[in-house]
């Protein structure tokens, strides 16, 4: 029986084969699973910075709205048992390693998944496990071929837009947009945090085309306003929506961005609350 550390060395181990742009692999490895995310209740976040933020703000409210919610973010920090959690509960070791001997055998030897898209189908298998109500999950690279793109979410968001490999997603603001926007689905509510200029544009373009809505633009469509800083450096911020005014709220996290973050969580919680209690 292989230890604990031997399992994650063999999952690391993927690493050898770097990125690989497309949903063909993931798709193959999730039907030999019995496509978990299918009928699951997602949440699908983008962007170049903010996206743990605000999918960790997301699911700490649902959390607290007493749904049983479950967080894939990447990378970690400390631990690989960081990248998903039930409830705030970091997944265990045991499971771990279970997920992890369970998803093997769905994988193809003559072409090895990446890393990310391993551990992809490990988090949304153990969602459907634990019977998560809902889940946030946060892309990897991009967008439209990121190995989470395979799933059909309730809402997206997409937090900002800046430069970032470049070398994968493009070297203008536009290209790496456009990418970001293929996580919008038609029909599907859409979040968009701090845009401006050409990625607002190629992204409210792409909506438009896919039939995506309603979008809803932070700034225009709801802000959240820094009334002061606390003495631990977080904002304090009032929250205007088409649902909710909120007063005085404080983000875990310091840093002015955490305001943008705070506003986009809160508008996919406003998504859901307008269809249904939360």
């Amino acid at each position: 029986m292989p230890t604990y550390s031997q399992i994650l060395a063999r999952m690391f181990d993927l690493q050898k084969f770097g990125m690989k742009f497309g949903l063909e692999s993931m798709t193959r490895i999730l039907a030999k699973l019995g496509n978990p995310h299918h009928g699951a209740r997602l949440i699908h976040v983008a962007g170049t910075n903010g996206k743990g933020s605000t999918a960790a703000m997301l699911a700490s409210i649902l959390c607290s709205a007493g749904l049983k919610t479950g967080l894939y973010t990447s990378p970690h920090l400390i631990t690989f048992r960081e990248r998903m959690r039930l409830d705030r509960e970091m997944i265990t070791e045991a499971e771990v390693s279970s997920l992890s001997e369970e998803v093997w055998p769905a994988t193809d030897p003559d072409s090895p998944p990446t890393f990310f898209e391993f551990v992809t189908a490990m988090a949304l298998l153990w969602f459907k496990r634990k019977k998560a109500d809902i889940a946030i999950i946060e892309t990897g690279l991009g967008g439209r071929l990121d190995s989470t793109n395979v799933i059909a979410p309730l809402a997206t968001a997409i937090t900002n837009i800046s430069l970032e490999h470049v070398e994968h997603l493009g070297d203008t603001l536009a290209k790496i947009a456009l990418e970001k926007a293929g996580i919008l689905k038609p029909g599907i509510p859409a979040i968009l945090g701090a845009l401006q200029g050409p990625a607002l544009e190629v992204i409210e373009a792409r909506a438009k085309e896919v039939g995506a809505g309603p979008v809803r633009l932070l700034g225009r469509d709801f802000r959240a306003d820094v009334t002061k800083t606390d003495p631990l450096g977080r904002p304090v911020i009032n929250y205007e929506g088409p649902l909710w005014s909120l007063k005085g709220l404080i983000p875990a996290l310091a840093g002015p961005r955490q305001a943008d973050n705070a506003a986009v969580a809160l508008a996919l919680a406003e998504i859901l609350a307008a269809s249904g209690p939360i």
